[in-house]
């Protein structure tokens, strides 16, 4: 049973009422029995017996026990709101009431033990195949006949019995089958043949300049050199093999080594510069008839250049347009202005642009000249490198 509170205007009223999961009201031949306290009972029972057949029942003490038809409870509860009666539903009964709580329960019981039957069973399933590698027909139907098909159940799965059959096939290097949960894994890898295999390099790393070794990692092979080393170009750096006790074991030659370079340059800086000016541009057009190239014309200007552009027309009879553009050009000798500093600078920054772009100065060396007609800058860069590329 059950109890719902109300509130009235008067105070507080409990009123319960049984808590059933069957709705006995749609039930035929049920009943529903009521418990009731207070005064003014006639009242009450001339009201129901307007809307509803009461069966009155033997009272206990000041108690009102009666019943009746379930399909009338609602309006057996309505009067009782109405008049703001204290009420109890003390039980439904019927005997549909009956059967139906009947089957309920069965209904539950059987549900439980179908539920535990399923959990019992579902681990032995195969509700996946996950394949790993070239899995062909013959694979597809070794699995299939060990009964590994997708909603089949594995009541005793013999993975190694598996593995061995799929072991047996032409090609086959190694197979693994696992199942785990109700999914089971297929890794298959097949042999592979001579022409898949690659060749040792048997090459060594060189050195690509002249310098002073400084220090090497090496990923692979062996080392020829020690710090402190000077090299040429094409010197061997790094050997393609790696010694196991006396004997040499091939190997790709691979690593980095690092050296102490000298690059050296001589900038000459003249006293005058003569620089370019471009002016006006002048445009002649001329055209050509049967293929016949059309006299250049003469330039407009005094020092000049001249670029040359030809198409042709194919509409109706063909020619071809010749467009002759002079520019010109005005050359003027300027003084040096730049100072020793800068021509320094200027001499550094462009002998820094030969080294590569991870190589590291360590020390220069500068030492200018003035001659006839401009000066002279030497530059010498030392610089840490690498010298394997």
């Amino acid at each position: 049973m059950y109890v719902e509170d109300l509130r009235n205007a008067v105070g507080k009223e409990r009123k319960m009422r049984v808590k059933s999961h069957i709705c006995a009201e749609k039930v035929p031949f049920s009943r529903t029995h009521f418990k009731t306290e207070g005064l003014n009972r006639g009242r009450l029972i001339s009201e129901l017996s307007r809307v509803t057949t009461v069966k009155f029942q033997p009272s206990e003490g000041n108690a009102l026990l009666f019943s009746v038809p379930s399909s009338d409870k609602t309006k057996v509860v309505a009067i009782f709101d109405s008049l703001c009666y204290d009420y109890i539903i003390i039980k439904e009964t019927g005997p549909f009431l009956r059967i139906l709580r009947l089957l309920r329960r069965w209904g539950i019981l059987a549900g439980a033990l179908l539920v535990t039957g399923a959990l019992c069973v579902y681990p032995f399933s195969v509700s996946d195949i996950v394949t790993d590698g070239e899995c062909n027909a013959e694979i597809s139907r070794i699995l299939t006949e060990s009964g590994v098909v997708r909603g089949a159940f594995l009541w005793d799965f013999d993975a190694d019995a598996v593995e061995k059959r799929i072991l047996s096939l032409y090609g086959i290097s190694f197979a693994s089958v696992t199942k785990r949960g109700t999914r089971v894994y297929v890794v298959v890898r097949n042999e592979r043949d001579d022409a898949e295999f690659d060749t040792v390099p048997t090459s060594s790393v060189a050195a690509s300049k002249r310098a002073v070794v400084t220090r090497a990692i090496v990923f692979s092979g062996t080392l020829l050199v020690k710090y402190g080393d000077v090299v040429d170009e094409g010197t061997a750096l790094i050997a393609p093999y790696v010694l196991v006790g006396e004997e040499r074991v091939a190997c790709a030659a691979n690593g980095e080594v690092f050296g102490k370079t000298y690059t050296e340059a001589t900038l000459f800086y003249p006293d005058t510069v003569i620089t370019r000016e471009y002016g006006d541009t002048k445009t002649y057009t001329r055209l050509s008839f049967f293929g016949k190239v059309p006299e250049t014309p003469d330039s407009p200007f005094e020092e000049f250049e001249l670029s040359v552009n030809t198409f042709r027309n194919s509409f109706l009879f063909g020619y071809g347009v010749f467009e002759y553009t002079f520019r010109e050009v005005r050359y003027t000798e300027m003084q040096n202005t730049m100072t020793e500093e800068q021509m320094t600078a200027a001499a550094v920054s462009s002998v820094r642009e030969k080294l590569s772009p991870d190589a590291v100065v360590t020390d220069s060396i500068v030492s200018v000249r003035r001659a006839e007609g401009g000066t002279y800058v030497k530059v010498t860069l030392e610089a840490e490198e690498r010298i394997d590329v």
